[in-house]
């Protein structure tokens, strides 16, 4: 996948891998926030996140945690999700923590 734009890490996640799951952010009116103002929002199908995570596995087999970018990744529908961590789950055999960015819309839904 190419990103043309900054990949944000979170300070809590320095020893996370981070997987990209889409680009961008789909509520992006946070006025606090600057992050993906000039990015437009696109979830990854699901086979562009298999090639992300085929990939990493390659390099990082032995990873425990995972940070799933980038902003709100629970805007993404709880049946792809569910799919994207049972994917983590059965590549990764050492994980045990996963985070993602996610706003209050997106909860609240």
């Amino acid at each position: 996948m190419m990103n043309e734009h900054t990949m944000f890490r979170p300070p809590a996640e320095v020893n996370s891998l981070i997987i990209r799951v889409a680009d961008g952010c789909p509520w992006n009116k946070c006025t606090f926030c600057g992050m993906y103002k000039n990015v437009k929002y696109r979830p990854f199908s699901f086979d562009e996140i298999k090639r992300s995570v085929a990939n990493a596995a390659k390099y990082n087999s032995g990873i425990r945690r995972i940070f799933l970018a980038d902003g709100d990744v629970m805007s993404l529908s709880f049946d792809k999700l569910s799919e994207i961590l049972k994917l983590l789950n059965s590549t990764f055999q050492k994980l045990s923590r996963v985070n993602i960015y996610a706003n209050g819309n997106s909860i609240l839904k």
